[in-house]
């Protein structure tokens, strides 16, 4: 079930979801290019939780989330960035944005942790932040048509549906490869951003909603 994109025209221009997207670009470029030992770069600057609880390298909780560990880890993550970021940018300032796609990726990675206490790997990656995204993209759009390549046929998927689904399988199987060690993608972290990108949705969904009553 792959989306291809959504019916729900940007009210202005992306110009924070375009910007991140181009720094995680260039950053990866740099990677690729510019860094001469890649497995000591991510042991560094990745989020490792044995480090964190030991209250050392907290700067990993940024560095993380601009960092990514293949092409096809970077195409997939700022292509699903792309679909559902530029709606939910339009309920944001510029800062607040920002403030919110940091905040989500911070949620992601406690998450992570929380489940992954014990280990030494490091966890790069947009994934939880965009996860965030895509759950105030949930709250906000729930009756959009996400466009979706299905098999071998194009299909429009509500977003509450498509999301939720979306998300229901991140929690199967988080549970199913709870431990970062049998598995290379931190699904709890996408559970965590999601959720906390939910929660801040429907806050702010209300504020507005109150706003308008006055």
């Amino acid at each position: 079930m792959l989306p291809l994109g959504d019916e729900l025209p940007a009210h202005k221009f992306p110009k924070v979801t375009l910007s991140i997207i181009g720094l995680c670009i260039l950053i990866f470029i740099g990677e690729v290019f510019f860094i001469s030992e890649p497995v000591a770069f991510v042991q560094r600057f990745g989020v490792i939780p044995t480090k964190i609880l030991q209250g050392e390298a907290f700067y990993s909780f940024f560095t993380s989330m601009f960092l990514h560990g293949g092409i096809l880890h970077l195409i997939g993550n700022m292509f699903f960035f792309w679909i559902f970021g530029d709606n939910v940018e339009d309920k944001f300032s510029n800062l607040g944005y920002v403030t919110f796609y940091i905040a989500c990726g911070l949620a992601a990675d406690f998450l992570y942790i929380f489940f992954n206490a014990s280990s030494n790997l490091p966890s790069i990656g947009s994934s939880g932040a965009i996860s965030g995204i895509m759950g105030a993209y949930f709250v906000f759009y729930p009756t959009a048509r996400i466009k979706t390549l299905f098999i071998n046929r194009v299909v429009y998927i509500p977003a509450f549906l498509w999301l939720g689904t979306w998300f229901l399988f991140q929690m199967i199987f988080g549970l199913i490869y709870r431990s970062a060690d049998v598995s290379n993608i931190a699904w709890f972290a996408h559970v965590g951003g999601f959720v906390s990108g939910g929660l801040v949705a429907n806050f702010k969904k209300k504020v507005i909603s109150v706003r308008r009553q006055l």
